[in-house]
Formats: structure tokens, C-alpha cells, sequence
């Protein structure tokens, strides 16, 4: 008899120690990235780089079928893209382009990589490619490698601006979601919006 799992009632730990036969005494913490830290620091750092790869994968994968399903909230977006930021070690920008029906026009845009802890964006990168596709809404996404979402001052303020200039040109920001390890934070949840 063939034990099928239920890998939704398992945390990381358990999984990996399932699938990869991870001895559980090496794993520490309770975000996949506290895992992984624990695994690299116990010489398994062929283990980690082996599940980024297929995180990696299942991640472009997940995005690529997003074309034309309906995205409106925070916690669907987050729940369709939270593996594309595993084990990133610096921001990045994305934006998710939607027609007036809130369907993705196509998988999330790249808009900017930026440094450990901050990510320079200008709304003209961030709307040339919702002008282009005749976009008429969209969602601000980028990751916070530190696995902390509080958004920053300059990610407030750009937020604030980069809905000026959608209503401006009339493309709708419906929300700037912050992924981190585990966990996101919506703008539009926090009334920040």
C-alpha cells in the first residue's frame, strides 16, 4: 500500500525530511529561508541549491499560468506567486498587468532588481508596459529578503506615487503587496491605500 500524504497539514521541516530524507535535527526555525540558513550551516548546501532550483521552476511555472485567471485581492496574488521570492538576496520589483475584468494579461513583469534592502523604481518603468499592453489595472509586487514586509518610508512614498500616476494615466493600482519569507503585507489591507 502507497502512503499518499497530505503535504497541506505539513510544516517545511517535514515535508523536506519526506521528500528529501532531511534528517530533522539539521532544520532550525520556522520560514523556509530559517530552514535553509540552518541547512547550509550544517554542510548541506547541495540540498538547499537543489530546492531553490526546483522552487525556482515550480515558481516560473505557477506564474505562467496566471494568464487570464481573475486576481483580486492581495492574498490571491500572494498565494499564486509566494515561491518566485524564495531565497532571493535582493529586492525586486514586479508588476502584475490586468484588463478591465481584473484577468492577468500575462505572467508578472520584472520592473527592478535593487540591492539588499532597496529597490529603485520610477513609475515610467512601472506603467511603460501597462501603457503598452492597454493594461487597465494593476498590482505592485517586490520581496523584502530580510522576510520582514513593514514597508519602509520610500516604500510608502513610492506607492503613493505610482497610484498618482496610474490615476494620471488611468490605469488602476489596486494594490502594492510585500512578499516576504512566509508572510506579505497589503497596502490596501492596511488601509494604507
Amino acid at each position: 500500500m502507497t502512503y499518499n500524504p497530505d503535504f497541506s497539514k505539513m510544516d517545511v521541516r517535514q515535508i523536506l525530511t519526506y521528500c528529501f530524507h532531511v534528517p530533522a535535527e539539521d532544520m532550525r526555525g520556522d520560514s523556509i529561508g530559517d530552514v535553509f540558513s540552518s541547512l547550509r550551516e550544517n554542510g548541506s548546501k547541495h540540498v538547499v541549491d537543489g530546492l531553490l532550483t526546483i522552487f525556482d521552476r515550480y515558481a516560473e511555472e505557477q506564474a505562467s499560468r496566471m494568464k487570464g485567471e481573475v486576481f483580486n485581492s492581495s492574498r490571491k496574488i500572494f498565494d499564486a506567486l509566494r515561491l518566485m521570492f524564495v531565497g532571493k538576496k535582493q529586492e525586486e520589483f514586479f508588476v502584475v498587468l490586468l484588463d478591465n475584468r481584473y484577468r492577468a494579461m500575462d505572467e508578472p513583469i520584472l520592473i527592478t532588481k535593487g540591492t539588499l534592502n532597496r529597490s529603485l523604481v520610477h513609475p515610467r518603468e512601472v506603467f511603460a508596459p501597462a501603457v503598452e499592453a492597454r493594461a487597465a489595472a494593476c498590482f505592485l509586487i517586490h520581496c523584502h529578503p530580510s522576510g520582514d514586509v513593514t514597508p519602509s518610508t520610500q516604500d510608502i512614498e513610492i506607492t503613493k506615487r505610482l497610484r498618482e500616476a496610474g490615476d494620471i494615466i488611468g490605469i488602476n493600482v489596486i494594490d502594492h503587496i510585500i512578499f516576504g519569507a512566509n508572510q506579505y503585507y497589503s497596502f490596501v489591507d492596511e488601509d494604507l491605500m
